[in-house]
């Protein structure tokens, strides 16, 4: 398994359990943060945004 399939793995789990059942909607929509990006286009900075929300930092 490439590093990038652990990445997106990761990424899956990680929107599953901070965003419920949100987390495929969340996946698949273009991100500011994100430059217009989807979560899934960037995995290693989508993963960045959900352990900030996770830890309570939204800036």
């Amino acid at each position: 398994m490439s590093i990038e399939e652990k990445r997106a793995q990761e990424l899956e789990r990680m929107a599953q359990d901070v965003l419920g059942k949100d987390a495929e909607r969340w996946l698949e929509e273009p991100h500011p943060v994100l430059a217009g990006k989807t979560p899934r286009d960037d995995a290693e900075q989508a993963i960045e945004i959900l352990q900030r929300i996770r830890h309570g930092i939204f800036a």
